[in-house]
């Protein structure tokens, strides 16, 4: 088995952008887009969040410290009951995002819908943001049901004020979906607030295959903070135990839902998971871990025997780890085990982010709570451990390397200040205009996290900004490349935060917006020559913050279009075939469908072969198209021609007159055709019976015509003379 990895942001309790104000401009034709190029730019899914008024700031101005009830507001309805909002100070705990926040018990129980375009066969990330309101243990007047398509997917509850982020895996085949929240709990006025939904199509083509990847089952402990098991739906316990814990621990909240894994905290803590894959597709797996003290001790994943990777981190918050997936087989055996904390001597930025670990400087070890045994040699039951939560499985598009170098800006000399510098160049990077600005996450609210590692650029400061990366290619070979776009500054109809993409000294697109946030964005573009640029440019930065870059890819994009030749002509009562086949071998999940086909005639959705029992004569147009399952499909069309039997006209045998009876003549005649369609046999014009017996005198001629399914016609004519002897 093999894998690859890279090390992934610290959390996105930062990272996610709601109701932002953004734009991607489209080129045009006056010099500075693609020119006469055929660039093939496009967004591959849709990266903006589906849910109209998320976070519930579109209403009817509420006065400061009250809330306001309504019976419907923009994008939202209600089946039954009323929708309540709260102003950010209101019910004693301040909205996630922006001002106010939903509440769904007003005296009465009540609901809230919205219905939203949907792609059928889409796959679609849903993120829910829920805070109880009432502290009352074990308290069910904050439960909250999350309902997709009339499924519920999880009852939100509990009893510790503060915002839970719930993340669910949903599709759908229809072009419309329905969302629904609905309060379970007691009716008392105490329901549990709702903030930020968001809803957006992932690029994978599965869901998370890992089952009970965030420990929500079990759904109570038995003291309510803590309980430790040897099995749990889902996972087993290898070594020591697994311990579970409950809400808010050492300061810190759960990334996902209200539980996490706690390794290593009194066991050399190991677990277990058997995972259904198919050999020779690509998968991502990505988990969170934190440290419970500044930078205790890891954690390492296996996949059976073989180490993948250490998971480590440090300012007591959430680090994402990400690792592609290549089994050779199924099922993975994925291991989680209490491990050694790494210590780096670097000094000069973050890690190698092509190579996985982390090396922070040393006085960014700023907690005070540090303990000398945190680090026992080999994990031994150090007196603290990790915690884990959020662990993804899913099926991806791509097995491409990544061809940019420092792709999330994490590897760069070291930092005059603690949380930025400005360099002409770091690895991969140069400086095309003004100097690269490196920014490394401060650990404060006020500081943008990095959407992947710890540091990212900004294309601000006192002068326009422009970073630039020259990249190996293929002339005519399309490229798949991603990144991570956020405002820096929030003021309402800035053009502060725009910048520009561009591909091989073309502008490709521009990106404004005005609240901060991280948005993901996928482009296919298609290099002219074997050295391509990548640069982002700051055209409008003032003195200060402008538009931030991080976690750049480019990829190499799957080629769908087959290269097989097609099979064009069939023979009436053969069985047509036609295998299907792609010259890219890196297209994963390919899907073969016939978009316009004769009756009778299927394509193996999964193989790719075309079959047909019995062919029909005739010209028959034929389309083929192939999808990757992320958005991206191909197509091959062409004409299918079906010909009769070999393609021979009717063969007609007159048989030779060797004997008669007296004054009779019998003219025998047989065609020979499988296919054979129309046959006309006239004897002096009249249809005849081959074999009949002809007695009277006269002249006679016998006209025989025959014609197949192909279209073939053969002509015969005789003729004869019967005569009495006088």
């Amino acid at each position: 088995m093999k894998w690859r990895q890279s090390w992934m942001a610290p959390g996105f309790a930062a990272a996610l952008s709601f109701g932002c104000a953004a734009a991607v401009v489209a080129d045009d034709d006056d010099g500075h887009g693609n020119g006469g190029i055929a660039l093939g730019v496009g967004e591959l899914y849709s990266i903006h969040n589906l849910v109209d008024n998320p976070s519930f700031e579109e209403h009817d101005s509420i006065r400061r410290k009250r809330s306001e009830v309504f019976t419907a507001l923009p994008g939202w309805t209600s089946s039954f009951g009323r929708l309540e909002l709260h102003d950010r100070n209101s019910g004693k705990i301040n909205a996630y995002d922006a001002k106010t926040k939903l509440e769904l018990d007003v005296q009465d129980n009540s609901d809230a819908i919205q219905s939203m375009a949907t792609t059928p066969g889409g796959r679609y990330r849903l993120e829910v943001f829920f805070a109880p309101q009432s502290k009352r243990h074990r308290t069910n007047t904050n439960d909250v049901e999350v309902r997709w398509n009339g499924d519920t997917l999880r009852t939100l509850s509990g009893d510790k004020r503060y915002w839970q982020r719930h993340v669910f895996d949903v599709g759908t085949q229809d072009e419309a979906s329905i969302l629904m929240f609905r309060a379970a709990g007691r009716q008392d006025g105490q329901g549990g607030h709702l903030d930020a939904i968001s809803l957006t199509q992932t690029p994978y083509w599965s869901g998370n295959l890992i089952d009970n990847g965030s420990f929500e089952i079990p759904a109570e402990l038995s003291n309510s903070r803590h309980q430790t098991f040897q099995s749990i739906p889902g996972w087993s316990a290898t070594e020591g135990a697994i311990e579970l814990r409950r809400d808010r621990h050492s300061s810190l909240d759960p990334y996902e839902g209200r539980n996490v894994l706690s390794v290593d905290r009194r066991y050399n803590d190991a677990l277990e998971q058997l995972i259904e894959v198919i050999p020779g597709r690509s998968y991502d797996l990505e988990l969170y871990f934190a440290p419970m003290r500044s930078d205790s001790s890891a954690v390492e994943v296996w996949d059976g025997d073989t180490l993948i990777g250490v998971v480590e981190g440090s300012r007591k918050i959430w680090h994402r780890r990400r690792f592609t997936l290549l089994p050779t087989e199924s099922p993975v055996r994925l291991t989680l085990r209490a491990g050694v904390k790494q210590r780096h001597g670097s000094h000069h930025g973050g890690h190698d982010d092509d190579h996985g670990h982390d090396d922070d400087d040393d006085d960014d070890h700023d907690d005070d709570d540090d303990d000398d045994d945190d680090d026992d040699e080999g994990g031994g039951s150090a007196k603290h451990g990790g915690l884990v939560d959020n662990l993804r499985l899913y099926g991806a598009c791509y097995r491409s390397d990544n061809l940019i170098i420092n792709h999330s800006f994490e590897s760069y000399p070291k930092l005059k200040k603690k949380d930025r510098g400005s360099f002409l160049t770091i690895p991969g990077w140069r400086a095309a205009l003004g100097s690269i600005d490196i920014h490394r996450y401060a650990g404060d609210r006020r500081s943008l996290m990095a959407a992947e590692g710890h540091s990212h650029i900004e294309l601000g400061g006192d002068a326009n900004r422009a970073v630039a990366q020259d990249l190996s290619t293929e002339p005519g070979v399309q490229y798949l490349l991603e990144f991570a776009y956020s405002p820096g500054v929030e003021q309402v109809g800035t053009d502060r935060n725009d910048v520009e993409v561009w591909w091989d000294g073309r502008l490709i697109s521009t990106l404004g917006g005005d609240r901060k946030g991280w948005q993901q964005h996928r482009l296919t573009l298609e290099a002219s020559s074997d050295l391509t640029e990548l640069r982002f440019f700051g055209p409008r930065t003032r003195r200060g913050r402008g538009g931030q870059i991080d976690e750049v890819r480019v990829l190499r994009a799957s080629v769908l279009e087959p290269s097989s030749t097609p099979v064009t002509e069939a023979t009436i009562g053969a069985a047509y075939r036609y295998d299907v086949t792609l010259a890219d071998a890196d297209i994963v999940t390919p899907s073969f469908a016939l978009l316009s086909a004769p009756s009778g005639m299927n394509i193996d959705a999964e193989s790719g072969r075309i079959t047909w029992a019995e062919p029909v004569v005739g010209e028959h147009e034929i389309i083929i198209e192939v999808a990757d399952g992320c958005g991206t499909t191909g197509l091959q069309s062409f004409t299918l021609t079906v010909l009769g039997s070999l393609n021979e006209p009717p063969i007609i045998i007159s048989t030779p007159i060797t004997q008669a009876e007296l004054f009779q003549l019998r003219p025998l005649v047989r065609i020979e055709d499988e296919n054979l369609t129309t046959q006309s046999v006239l004897l002096n014009g009249v249809p005849f019976v081959s074999g009949d017996a002809v007695i009277d005198d006269g002249s006679y001629r016998l006209d025989v015509e025959a014609s197949d399914a192909a279209g073939n016609t053969s002509q015969f004519s005789l003729e004869f003379v019967i005569e009495r002897n006088p």
